[in-house]
């Protein structure tokens, strides 16, 4: 038996990443939930469709603005605002969770949305662990791994209660202040490079980035082929920097992160 199937609060490896091989070891614990949050640009339907087609055995679907963004509101909030305490608490007690409950989150981009939802998990400080799944369905899929299709039967309903950590998040006034302190912040797009130098725009209708952000492309943090994380000192390498981290777009965080670091609301 997997270190983490003989305790349902047993960490792997990592603090970030959950093996397959310990996740099908515990697949149908009855606290242990699983989050399918697999998503396509520019097609709505295709995370859901998918879903239905093939998923991890148990597995609960999580729409990425359905379920995982708030309401938009033009002039005042971005493209994919956080939801709503309320609007999180009745996803994620929809899903099943519990306190203490162990959630396993993934999707088929190596992490990409599937780290939107992990973080808000964590923004929400939820007192179960937390997981991305490594290399994500593709990996499972690859290891013949139980998948079922269609509808999955509804779950039981949780008791989520999300308690929002103020300090994860920032506003407009906070980056512009630590813009001016360069030396302490970096302020990190995760966008794919195209769209960061505003040679590609196939989302947003103003091309381009933040003046004042650096541009570190997620697809960094992975094998693109595979979908699995880079080895964790490739990922010190490329993170381990002594600032202080603010991100946009919802970064995957390295292998080890502790603190995690703040988002742009």
């Amino acid at each position: 038996m997997s270190s983490a199937s003989s305790s349902s609060t047993a960490a792997t490896t990592t603090t970030t990443y959950l093996s397959t091989g310990d996740l099908a070891a515990n697949l149908g614990r009855g606290s242990w939930v699983v989050l399918d949050v697999r998503w396509i640009h520019g097609d709505p339907l295709k995370g859901r469709a998918d879903f239905l087609e093939s998923h991890i055995e148990g597995a609960v679907f999580v729409h990425l603005v359905e379920d995982a963004t708030g309401e938009v509101v033009p002039g005042v909030t971005g493209r994919n605002p956080l939801p709503s305490l309320e609007k999180a608490n009745k996803v994620f007690s929809r899903a099943g969770i519990n306190p203490g409950s162990t959630v396993v989150v993934y999707d088929s981009m190596g992490g990409a949305f599937a780290g939107r939802v992990w973080w808000i998990l964590k923004w929400l400080q939820h007192d179960g662990p937390v997981y991305l799944l490594e290399g994500g369905f593709k990996k499972w899929s690859r290891e013949g791994l139980p998948t079922s299709s269609g509808d999955e039967p509804p779950k039981a309903l949780g008791t989520f209660v999300g308690r929002p950590c103020a300090e994860m998040c920032v506003g407009a006034e906070e980056v512009m202040a630590a813009l001016k302190e360069p030396e302490s912040w970096k302020l990190i797009d995760t966008r794919p490079a195209e769209r960061f130098t505003g040679q590609s725009e196939p989302v947003d209708p103003v091309a381009g980035h933040i003046p004042g952000f650096i541009n570190v492309p997620f697809q960094q943090n992975i094998n693109t082929t595979t979908g699995m994380p880079l080895t964790r000192e490739e990922l010190r390498a490329n993170w381990d920097c002594g600032w202080a981290v603010c991100s946009f777009c919802c970064a995957l965080w390295p292998w080890d992160a502790q603190d995690v670091p703040w988002f742009v609301e």
